[in-house]
């Protein structure tokens, strides 16, 4: 296995040569020189086409092998973590949701499950080439995903629809019209701005526009996280497994502690 990295010293990328079958190229994805010289290499790769990171101007797909597209969605971790999109806070104790969501749902995604699905694509070539795997844990609308927290937890959550002028004038305000590609040109009028982005985003996930098919999912990997209820309660598992306490209600307010007051 090849892995690229920008710096072939760095913590990361010692970390994954002491998995023992894997080499490292020192490069960066904008140098096609280095592209090439590690597909060479390789019988198959794969490539994570960042917008946020390079901007859609410069997302780029090929015509002259088999490919499959592997299609995520935000992180459950994401709504619970700092400086997201979907960052919480604590009000008067209370774990609170405030985004401009209303009843729709987003397709959030268990970061533990994508390397099933990503491995499954690799290992069935035939079925895989021209397949978009969409994958998510379920729809998870914010009034049910403030109900799991508090089932799991035993703390009190609440989700607040907001509408977009208040949101965007709460943690991401510094942010919101800086563009959403970090390495993008802001005089581009092919850059779109976080404002312009998530703005997208939100009404995509508010009027439930994006589907997931959980039948193939549940077909590819059993034993998927299908649930928020799951996802918190593996957390739980996960941090007792590390030592680190688990994901109780007073984990997750310590994670989000750094971010903004509420807005």
């Amino acid at each position: 296995m090849v892995a690229l990295s920008r710096d072939a010293g760095s913590p990361r990328a010692e970390s994954l040569l002491a998995l023992g079958n894997v080499s490292i190229l020192e490069g960066t994805f904008a140098d096609e020189k280095i592209l090439r010289e590690g597909f060479r290499q390789c019988d198959g790769a794969y490539v994570n086409i960042d917008g946020f990171n390079t901007g859609e101007k410069t997302e780029a797909n090929g015509h002259r092998m088999g490919a499959a597209i592997f299609t995520s969605g935000p992180y459950m971790e994401m709504a619970f973590s700092p400086m997201t999109p979907m960052v919480p806070t604590i009000e008067d104790g209370v774990m609170t949701w405030r985004v401009p969501l209303g009843k729709g749902a987003v397709v959030h995604v268990s970061l533990e499950d994508c390397s099933y699905y990503v491995r499954w694509l690799f290992d069935n070539p035939d079925r895989a080439n021209g397949m978009d795997l969409e994958v998510a844990i379920e729809h998870v609308r914010y009034a049910d995903l403030a109900a799991a927290f508090e089932k799991v937890t035993g703390h009190s959550a609440q989700y607040i629809d907001t509408d977009f002028d208040v949101y965007f004038g709460g943690p991401l305000n510094p942010a919101v019209d800086r563009p959403a590609g970090y390495n993008a040109d802001p005089d581009d009028k092919s850059t779109m701005s976080f404002r312009e982005s998530f703005t997208g985003f939100w009404n995509m996930w508010k009027y439930d526009v994006i589907k997931r098919g959980f039948a193939l999912l549940d077909e590819i990997h059993p034993n998927r996280i299908k649930t928020v209820e799951q996802w918190l309660l593996r957390q739980e598992e996960l941090g007792r497994e590390r030592g680190t306490g688990g994901g109780s209600g007073n984990d997750f307010s310590r994670k989000i502690s750094t971010s903004p007051t509420p807005y």
